[in-house]
């Protein structure tokens, strides 16, 4: 299976700085899922979570507005691969 190439930023070789994080945000439902995971902690997914949508129209400090962008992550030392949602809610 392939995966994305990791960042290693003039690292010695196989030391790994971070890892290429691709999806799409939305206010709407996100999923993220490892297809054929290797995973030690969990399943890799599917897991999917609903943002609200921004008043842009009526904006405020702690209003409405919620956004979701699904991400995979490979090899983790703890756990694997895995499927994550990060959440941004101001």
């Amino acid at each position: 299976m392939h995966h994305p190439p990791l960042a290693t930023g003039g690292y010695p070789e196989g030391r790994r700085l971070g890892q290429v994080l691709m999806g799409a945000t939305t206010t709407g439902g996100a999923t993220a899922q490892v297809i054929n995971p290797k995973s030690t902690l969990g399943t890799g997914g599917p897991l999917t979570v609903t943002g609200m949508p921004f008043d842009c129209n009526n904006w405020s400090e702690n209003g409405p507005g919620i956004i979701e962008t699904p991400q995979v992550t490979y090899d983790t030392k703890l756990a694997g691969d895995t499927a994550n949602v990060l959440q941004a809610d101001d």
